[in-house]
């Protein structure tokens, strides 16, 4: 008994049956030859399931029964095979607790086709407020089951983020200036940056203060968005350019004296 396979690539035939008090197990595996056929020989009668394989296409299986009134001729099967030509992503987002993370904005290659990608590398982006930004590459190839590329991701939530604290005095910067944050001080450096870092999500109130300069005052907030950790503040000092005398006129014996007249004069 003779059994043809036409079709360019591997192909499996399993069968378990039994044959009067015989129990004939097949379990064979053959290429095919460039006309795209396999010769299966010698098969006991019975069913049999054919299963045929090739890279770059879908799988098929196919079903035949080899009956006593066939003896002496094959049974030639026809086969089809679909060619794979676009894989797909499928993505699960979770946080750190292993928790589903809803409504995050995913793009595979900058766009939103999960559906057709070519066969080759491509690069997943996560985005959620709250959460780091996370980029995966991964690869499609056009052999069945990594057609499709599942991504298991886990987002880190945003808890603390830095702070870069600019001072100027209206145009350039300033250094050598005493930056505080949450009782923390940080002296600017050339370029005026002073820089906070592990600031916990919130409001935090800012002093800066130099010789020369008035005290300065403003604010930072410290927001887990857009996947960022670091906030940027510029912050002005007003260079002091008058000053102020206070004089204390008093007698001998150290009370004060209401209605002296005091002239203050520049040595200019």
């Amino acid at each position: 008994m003779k059994k043809v396979i036409s079709v360019f690539t591997a192909v499996a035939i399993i069968a378990t049956f039994s044959f009067a008090t015989t129990v004939w197990a097949v379990d064979m595996t053959q290429a095919t030859n460039a006309a795209g056929e396999t010769l299966f020989e010698d098969l006991p009668f019975g069913e049999y399931e054919i299963l045929v394989t090739r890279d770059g296409f879908y799988s098929a299986t196919a079903t035949v029964t080899i009956i006593a009134t066939e003896a002496g001729k094959d049974v030639v099967i026809d086969v089809e095979l679909e060619p794979i030509t676009k894989g797909k992503v499928i993505i699960n987002i979770e946080d750190e607790s292993g928790n589903v993370v809803n409504d995050a904005d995913v793009k595979v290659n900058g766009g939103v086709d999960f559906d057709n990608l070519e066969e080759g590398t491509h690069f997943l982006t996560i985005e959620k407020d709250g959460y780091y930004n996370e980029t995966i590459g991964f690869e499609i190839e056009f052999i069945e089951g990594r057609e499709i590329y599942e991504a298991n991701v886990r987002l880190r939530a945003i808890t603390d983020g830095t702070a870069t604290v600019t001072i100027l005095d209206g145009v350039n910067p300033v250094s050598g200036v005493r930056v505080t944050v949450n009782g923390t001080d940080v002296i600017t450096d050339a370029d005026g940056n002073a820089v906070f870092e592990n600031l916990p999500i919130g409001t935090h109130e800012i002093t800066a203060y130099k010789d020369g300069y008035l005290t300065a005052t403003g604010s930072i907030t410290v927001a887990a968005k857009n996947g960022q950790d670091n906030h940027e503040v510029t912050i002005n000092l007003e260079i002091i350019t008058t000053g102020s005398v206070r004089v204390i006129v008093k007698d001998t014996a150290g009370n004060p004296l209401q209605g002296a007249a005091v002239e203050i004069r520049s040595m200019d």
